[in-house]
């Protein structure tokens, strides 16, 4: 009997930008325009010009605050990732694998959109780790099952990915699938 097919899922060099890292800076910049208006609410009181600020008022300005901070910071992590990418797949760093998986363990459903990774979709080929999920951004694969992915425990895969700079995972760019064409890989945990 012939192998199945492979057939393209996933090529980075046909997917545009994430506009979800865009949009966590925009709101970042949004939050930090409010803990300024904030700020000068509180300033003012101290000169005087308008009733002292309460308790409330320094309570919200610094919870604002914190949460611009996060969402700015978030977007300029998730940019210098995407740069990292960029510059990984413009030098041509990129590493091939095929096979069968060694190892898959589905994302849980109850997880889609969080960002720990604790719980991520992973799976072993040829020794090396794919780590992906729901709440993952840019342009690298990450369509787990519970999004219709297509990676299943009889999968056989052939794929391109380079090792990200900045957080030494493997971030898949190109995968191919060929569906049924393996045993059902053995489930891992950890």
């Amino acid at each position: 009997m012939p192998p199945a097919p492979y057939r393209l899922v996933f090529d980075s060099a046909v997917q545009p930008a994430d506009p979800m890292i865009l949009w966590i800076g925009v709101a970042g910049g949004i939050l930090a325009v409010i803990v300024l208006a904030l700020g000068v609410r509180i300033v003012q009181g101290y000169r005087n010009t308008r009733p002292r600020a309460g308790r409330m008022t320094w309570f919200v300005t610094l919870f604002i605050a914190v949460w611009a901070a996060a969402f700015i910071f978030g977007s300029i992590h998730q940019h210098a990732r995407e740069r990292a990418l960029g510059a990984e797949l413009a030098v041509g760093r990129v590493r091939a694998v095929e096979g069968c998986l060694d190892h898959y363990v589905p994302e849980p459903r109850s997880r889609a959109l969080s960002t720990s990774t604790t719980t991520d979709e992973h799976w072993r080929v040829a020794g090396q780790e794919f780590s992906y999920g729901s709440g993952d951004m840019g342009r690298a694969f990450k369509a787990s099952a519970v999004d219709n992915g297509p990676i299943r425990a009889d999968s056989r895969v052939k794929l391109r990915y380079i090792v990200d700079p900045v957080t030494g995972m493997n971030r898949i760019v190109r995968l191919e699938v060929a569906d049924g064409a393996c045993p059902a890989a053995p489930w891992e945990e950890g």
